[in-house]
């Protein structure tokens, strides 16, 4: 098994399907454009393991900037997967999403602020995931710029 399957094996293991957030992908799309419900899209997922990459880049990073603490924390295993799975991809793949570095940026951010309990929203099995997962990204030049 590779450190990218053994990570996400490891995701999938530690973040809880349920409770389901009350937050929905399109609610941050569209309070992104100042409440324009054009910008909605349906989401019919049950868990976060059922959302789809077209909802995550349609939100396009929109749930970091109006959102935070447990609205966010439920969605961070599926952006983790995300970027492991644009990880596999070329360059221009990984370049032209750049909310996938969002999420790498957020979990960076909170890593660095841990003593100021931010982290506070994931339990200690979850935080050691994020750190595994933050070590692997680190590996990879376009998202080790974002982590220094």
């Amino acid at each position: 098994m590779d450190n990218n399957s053994e990570i996400r094996k490891k995701i999938f293991d530690v973040f809880p399907r349920e409770p389901v957030s009350k937050i929905r992908l399109s609610d941050a799309a569209v309070a992104d454009h100042f409440g324009d419900e054009s910008k909605s899209f349906k989401e019919d997922w049950k868990d976060w393991t059922e959302i789809q990459d077209w909802q995550l880049e349609k939100c396009d990073g929109s749930l970091f900037a109006f959102y935070e603490g447990k609205d966010i924390s439920y969605f961070i295993p599926r952006y983790m997967i995300w970027v492991l799975d644009e990880m596999n991809k070329g360059t221009e793949a990984r370049l032209h999403a750049w909310w996938g570095l969002r999420v790498v940026s957020y979990l960076a951010n909170r890593r660095k602020l841990i003593s100021y309990d931010l982290y506070a929203d994931f339990d200690e099995r979850q935080k050691e995931v994020i750190e595994d997962f933050l070590i692997h990204v680190e590996g990879n030049n376009e998202f080790r710029d974002l982590l220094d």
